[in-house]
């Protein structure tokens, strides 16, 4: 037993109990918490433990604090918040009791621990904090992190990206190595490299960003609050539009961009010279910028810059070609794209009535489905599925959290809304805010919904598009049965 009390699990225990780090922090600085005693619950001794290594994972150059300086950091604002002599006396106490009764139950229990301290006697420096320094040995701390990110940075990866734990290994590469990874860093990679690259990965999900280059601490970022859309099938454009509202900010025409330079003030070129692009998941007939492509059932567009040699595309597949760009409708079922495919995911995310970014109608959330075998958490409940199942949640209002393994945490909000419904009139759409009514009124210049079809009209003969579900249905009632086993439309798929 190894245990990993980071930033990522501290993270994750705070989602769980719906708190937020601040609140976790002002908890733990309770005297009547942190104060423990041998005599005290295990509970309550396990979670004081769990503290300890989370300060030691925490250790950093900055604040005045050097990585080595455990004492400081334990007792610093952002941990328990006390003076040193308060942690020293304590310590002198309680510290050698507690961790042996910590040793005993994981003996008790057959818990073998990894690396377990033998405690040094007499009146060292470092008596009452070398549990947590033993045990943080092949822990990779902020420090090292952050020195590790900068290869993050050189593999053009980027926060808040939703990579496989696999592909996150393709690109990186799981034998990685680098002149300015620390010495710490480079001897826990040589020790337990597959542990290590377990908490480089989780890391990663979190990253926001920050890198520690030539003792230099950056950091990239991105507009969240913000979304970059391609539109192909009306105005040819990139839309700007609004996180929260999706309103629509600005407009960018095509033919105003004239190389991949202009376009860098809105896309980051995961890959030299290319940009792919995959649908919108919450903006129907839009295109959204993204690494790969993980449904092999759907279709992609990829921008090629006109000077690119590293790509073959087929001139059939071509929508539009400039002096710069050369814009490629992409699928599965071509030799020349699968490098922008990623290795298919054993589960998609389908239907619900979402009535935002994430956000789901109460009574309506998404239907989760399984293409294979697999075990997964809803709200920290394991569930195990199989093969084609299909498993619809009975959520309460409020935010959730669904966990696959080797996969991005899927957050997912439930939401009340309560339509009103008015007379029809020319372009009346479901106006559809959180916290407001929904509603059904002329509503021309919002992008809201218009009816039940969520599907786009391309007028671009080349371009991806889909079938009206409208028509589908027509075709199945009149003529036959339509392939449902393909069918991405809930309602149509469930049809008999």
């Amino acid at each position: 037993m190894f245990p990993l009390i980071d930033t990522y699990f501290i993270e994750s225990f705070c989602t769980h109990h719906g708190i937020t780090i601040t609140d976790f922090t002002h908890f733990i600085q309770q005297k009547s918490i942190w104060n423990v005693r041998d005599s005290s619950l295990f509970m309550e001794i396990l979670g004081f433990i769990g503290t300890q290594l989370y300060a030691a994972s925490k250790m950093e150059n900055s604040s005045g604090y050097t990585a080595s300086n455990f004492r400081d950091r334990i007792c610093s604002p952002d941990i328990l918040n006390i003076d040193l002599n308060e942690w020293q006396q304590w310590a002198v106490s309680y510290q050698d009791k507690i961790w042996k009764k910590y040793y005993d139950w994981c003996s008790t229990n057959g818990f073998v621990i990894a690396n377990k301290c033998t405690p040094i006697q007499g009146q060292r420096r470092d008596r009452y904090v070398q549990y947590p320094k033993v045990h943080s040995k092949l822990v990779l701390n902020r420090e090292d992190l952050k020195k590790i990110a900068t290869f993050f940075v050189e593999k053009k990866l980027y926060p808040n990206e939703d990579i496989s734990e696999q592909d996150f290994w393709n690109i990186v590469g799981r034998y990685h190595f680098n002149s300015y990874y620390s010495n710490r860093s480079q001897r826990i990679l040589e020790e337990n490299r597959e542990l290590a690259n377990k908490q480089i990965y989780q890391y990663y999900l979190f990253w926001d960003g920050e890198y520690t280059d030539n003792f230099h601490t950056k950091k990239i970022t991105k507009a969240k609050n913000q979304l970059y859309l391609l539109e192909l099938a009306n105005t040819w454009s990139i839309d700007i539009i609004e996180n929260e509202s999706g309103k629509l900010i600005k407009n960018i025409p095509f033919r105003s961009l004239k190389n991949k330079h202009e376009f860098r003030e809105y896309y980051t070129y995961k890959r030299d010279n290319v940009i792919l692009f995959k649908k919108s998941n919450d903006y129907d007939g839009y295109w959204e910028e993204s690494r790969y492509i993980d449904n092999y059932e759907d279709e992609g567009i990829a921008l090629f810059s006109s000077n690119s040699r590293n790509y073959i595309y087929y001139e059939k597949d071509v929508i539009k070609k400039t002096s710069g760009f050369v814009l490629v409708k992409i699928s599965h079922s071509s030799t020349y794209y699968e490098e922008f495919y990623a290795n298919e995911r054993p589960y998609t995310l389908r239907g619900g009535l979402k009535v935002a970014q994430n956000t789901y109608l109460l009574g309506a959330p998404p239907l989760l489905e399984f293409k294979k075998t697999a075990t997964f958490w809803i709200d920290d409940k394991e569930e195990v599925s199989y093969e084609g199942a299909v498993y619809s949640f009975d959520l309460n209002e409020g935010c959730h959290q669904i966990k696959i393994k080797g996969y991005k945490s899927i957050n997912i909000c439930i939401t009340k809304v309560f339509p009103v419904i008015h007379m029809w009139g020319e372009h009346s759409k479901w106006r559809i805010a959180q916290g407001k009514s929904a509603f059904w009124t002329p509503q021309s210049t919002e992008g809201n919904v218009t009816g039940i079809d969520f599907s786009s009209y391309s007028l671009i003969s080349n371009a991806p598009k889909e079938i009206n579900p409208l028509t589908l249905w027509c075709r199945k009632e009149l003529f036959a049965p339509i392939a449902t086993y393909k069918e991405r439309n809930i309602t149509l798929k469930n049809t008999k």
